[in-house]
């Protein structure tokens, strides 16, 4: 995928609390979530950077609003 806009997760992490868009290894499809205490959580599970092939932040007028956004 490694397309403008995205971060490798081995050259980055995003900050604390940021709204994230993240491609899981193996995967083409991205999922959206909150990068909390070092996991991309989505709204079903969290993931560990360690699983996380790239990231690109979620611009604040894409951000979903008033839906849950992960655990926090």
């Amino acid at each position: 995928m490694a397309t403008s806009g995205w971060t490798p997760t081995s050259e980055a992490l995003p900050a604390e609390g940021n709204e994230v868009e993240f491609v899981l290894d193996c995967r083409d499809l991205a999922m959206t979530g909150t990068y909390h205490c070092c996991h991309f959580v989505s709204r079903w599970s969290q993931y560990s950077a360690g699983t996380v092939r790239e990231w690109r932040k979620v611009p604040a007028a894409e951000a979903p609003r008033g839906e849950f956004r992960g655990r926090a």
